[in-house]
């Protein structure tokens, strides 16, 4: 059921906007539209608190929801993962705005995930499901959850220019969160 969950598709404006950012993708990496790192910092300064809220909704009412909400990326450790990841292209920062939500049961992660696909505003750009049988977690040391590259496009997100910003959401389950 999460995996048919992950498959959804969004529709509408964000819908849009994320094609857009898709089209922009090499592999299997999302990209930010913009390639200066400054700007990026910008941006996630307008959008983070906002972006912070819209977690808190998608997450209100399931049984043993933590939202963990993250400041915005300290600048070092992205100047770090910006020239040993990237190769010094900053439209591959997508997680400068960041939160997790750790759940109790796939249950769980999966109605999240549908609130998310519901959310007129929200895009998922991409989905990373490290929980598939499929996945091979030696690179992460055993380590599984789902991560989610989205946007959020409303009025809101227009008027401050931030749009097109790509954000991260991990939604992970209690016992191997309690193992990070």
């Amino acid at each position: 059921e999460l995996a048919a969950a992950l498959g959804g598709g969004s529709t509408g404006v964000a819908a849009a906007i994320g094609r857009s950012v898709r089209r922009g993708r090499t592999g299997d990496h999302p990209r930010q539209c913009v390639g200066d790192l400054a700007v990026l910092f910008g941006q996630a300064c307008k959008l983070n608190a906002y972006y912070q809220l819209a977690v808190a909704t998608w997450s209100a009412g399931l049984t043993g929801a933590v939202v963990s909400h993250a400041p915005i990326k300290r600048r070092d450790r992205a100047i770090e993962k910006l020239w040993r990841s990237y190769r010094g292209d900053a439209r591959f920062c997508i997680d400068l705005v960041r939160a997790s939500i750790t759940f109790q049961s796939f249950d769980a992660i999966t109605e999240c995930v549908k609130r998310i696909r519901e959310d007129p505003r929200a895009c998922v750009v991409h989905a990373k499901n490290r929980f598939r049988r499929e996945y091979d977690a030696k690179g992460t040391a055993g380590y599984r959850n789902v991560s989610l590259s989205i946007v959020l496009v409303d009025a809101v997100t227009s008027s401050l220019g931030v749009e097109t910003h790509v954000c991260e959401l991990q939604l992970g389950i209690a016992p191997f969160e309690d193992l990070k």
